[in-house]
C-alpha cells in the first residue's frame, strides 16, 4: 500500500515520546510536513523529520498561538494528532486528587483545547483529520483507574467530535495501542503499529472511518 501525503500539513500534540516521534516519522516519510509540539526543547526524544514547536498547550492562549503560527507558515492544517505518552501505573491508594486532575488535564483537557483551536481551521478548509491516541487501558483497566478513566473519556470525546463534524468534511478517529510494558521490543512494535495506523487514517484509505477508536493490542484485550 503506497500512502502519499505530499502537500499535507500535520500537527502532533503531546510532547516527546516514542509514540509521538514514530507518528511524526511515519507521516513525514509519507510526504507530509510535520510539526511536533514540545513542552520543552527535547532534542534527544523528538523526530528528526519534524519541526519542533515549544509551547505549553495546557494554556488555551498558547495553543491558539501554535495554531496561528502553523497556519501562517503552512496556510493550512490537514492533520491534528493528540499523542500523549503513557503514564506510570498506579493504584487508587497511590493517587491524590492533584495527580488525578493532572492526568485528565493532559489526556482529556489538552485534546479538547487543541481540537477547539484547530477544528475551526479545518472547517474553513472544508477538510481535515483528527486522530486521538488512546489506549487499550480504556477497556482493560491497565495502568490504574486514573489512566483507564482518562482514556475512556478521550474515546467518548472522539465519538462526539466525529458526530458533530462529519458533515463538515472532517474525520475524527482514535487509535488504542496496548498499555506499554517494560519489554522494549514490544514497546517499539506498538509504537510502529500505532504510527502506521495513524498514517492510514490520515490517508484516502481511511476516508470511511469516522468515530472509531481502533484497538492495536495484539488481541490482549480479548483474552
Amino acid at each position: 500500500m503506497n500512502i502519499a501525503l505530499n502537500g499535507k500539513t500535520a500537527l502532533v500534540i503531546g510532547g516527546a515520546s516514542p509514540v509521538a516521534s514514530a507518528i511524526c516519522a511515519s507521516l513525514a516519510n509519507s510526504g507530509a510536513s510535520v510539526w511536533q509540539q514540545l513542552f520543552v526543547k527535547e532534542p534527544g526524544e523528538t523526530s528528526q523529520l519534524a519541526t519542533s514547536i515549544v509551547a505549553d498547550v495546557r494554556d488555551e492562549k498558547e495553543m491558539k498561538k501554535v495554531a496561528e503560527a502553523l497556519l501562517q507558515k503552512q496556510k493550512k492544517i490537514d492533520f491534528l494528532i493528540n499523542a500523549f505518552p503513557v503514564e506510570q501505573p498506579g493504584s487508587l491508594q497511590d493517587l491524590t486528587a492533584e495527580k488525578w486532575m493532572d492526568l485528565f488535564e493532559y489526556h482529556v483537557d489538552v485534546p479538547f483545547i487543541s481540537c477547539k483551536e484547530v477544528l475551526p481551521i479545518m472547517v474553513q478548509q472544508g477538510s481535515g483529520v483528527v486522530v486521538n491516541i488512546s489506549s487499550s487501558a480504556a477497556v482493560t483497566g491497565e495502568g490504574g483507574p486514573h489512566f483507564a478513566a482518562a482514556k475512556s473519556a478521550l474515546n467518548s470525546m472522539t465519538r462526539g467530535l466525529a458526530r458533530e463534524y462529519k458533515k463538515k468534511g472532517i474525520r475524527v478517529n482514535g487509535v488504542a495501542p496496548s498499555f506499554f510494558k517494560k519489554d522494549e521490543q514490544e514497546n517499539q512494535e506498538a509504537a510502529a503499529s500505532t504510527a502506521a495506523m495513524v498514517t492510514f487514517l490520515c490517508s484516502e484509505y481511511g476516508k470511511h472511518f469516522s468515530g472509531e477508536t481502533i484497538m492495536i493490542d495484539g488481541g490482549k484485550s480479548v483474552g
